[in-house]
């Protein structure tokens, strides 16, 4: 399985499901969630051959405030790569983001504070460390608001 957020008026292919609510932060936490192992797991556990409506709906995903705003400023950074994402980007821009951390420290992550409201070029995780280490924090915090150890 794999999750991407797309810009409105992309058309695809039968073979790739999109789905979106009319609230945008729950496409993006949809996103989130659909992006990580344990979602990722659910779905090959399901043994069915491929990913239905049916599966979708029992996703086991579970809202939790204290834990969006990580979630959504790591997709929003992963998904947001060009100018077109800015209206997303500013519509779901939170002044949380600033105040979020790494789960560890290290001289090649750029630091959150550094976020605007404004999508900039600088906006998106453009090297492999910094977007390897969103996809892992994504997966944890996934994981933490299933009640996973």
């Amino acid at each position: 399985m794999q999750s991407a957020l797309v810009l409105p008026k992309t058309s695809h292919v039968h073979s790739i499901i999109s789905i979106f609510f009319a609230d945008p932060r729950l496409t993006i936490l949809f996103s989130a969630f659909t992006a990580s192992l344990p979602i990722d797991f659910y779905v090959k556990t399901t043994g069915s051959d491929g990913l239905y409506e049916g599966i979708m709906m029992q996703f086991p995903i579970r809202a939790n405030p204290n834990i969006e705003n990580s979630l959504i400023a790591r997709t929003l950074q992963l998904n947001c790569l060009n100018k077109y994402y800015a209206p997303l980007w500013e519509e779901s821009w939170q002044a949380d983001f600033k105040a979020d951390n790494w789960s560890k420290q290290d001289a090649r992550l750029k630091p959150f504070n550094t976020l605007t409201p404004n999508w900039q070029w600088s906006t998106p995780l453009r090297n492999w460390f910094e977007r390897r280490q969103a996809l892992v924090e994504i997966d944890v915090i996934t994981a933490m608001a299933l009640g996973l150890t």
